[in-house]
């Protein structure tokens, strides 16, 4: 078990790193290499839900690590499911990552990309686009309005979280 927690740390590294700007330096072999730890939990994860008291064991085990290293990824814990998903997470958040190699991100797109990442795509680019026209009037109005407009500019603002929340999630 130790081993699998070591593994499963060393994971969630890499699952942080592909939504940073350490992916820059990414090559074939390091996408490669995230995709093989995601099959492997993936496997880990059916083998492991035949034994449920294993399960919650490393899911508590999981729960101390993601305490200690900040592991949350798009708002989920570090769980024995969300390892075992986590192909998913993997490819959205390359895809997403503004930093990810040209070369690399076609790569993802050939060899890894569903139907279902494609359409979240279209919707994640849509929203980046309604969030530039979004910041765009709120910096007018911030920067031109008199100071009754100025509160509509905050309100604006507030718009702004709530559709990027809305819209991701």
């Amino acid at each position: 078990m130790d081993s699998l927690l070591e593994s499963a740390s060393t994971y969630a590294e890499v699952l942080r790193n592909c939504s940073s700007v350490k992916v820059a330096e990414w090559k074939q072999e390091d996408l490669e290499r995230a995709v093989n730890w995601a099959e492997y939990f993936k496997r880990v994860n059916a083998r492991l839900q035949k034994k449920p008291a294993l399960v919650r064991k490393f899911d508590t085990q999981l729960k101390e690590i993601s305490s200690q290293t900040g592991g949350r990824f798009a708002q989920k814990t570090l769980s024995t499911e969300f390892l075992g998903n986590s192909l998913d997470y993997l490819i959205m958040s390359l895809l997403e990552n503004p930093y990810l190699p040209e070369g690399i991100k076609e790569l993802v797109h050939q060899k890894y990309a569903t139907e279902d990442h494609h359409k979240h795509m279209e919707k994640y680019a849509s929203t980046q686009a309604l969030f530039a026209t979004l910041t765009a009037m709120h910096n007018k109005l911030s920067k031109h309005a008199p100071s009754f407009l100025k509160s509509m500019s905050i309100y604006l603002s507030i718009y702004i979280s709530c559709v990027l929340t809305l819209r991701v999630s």
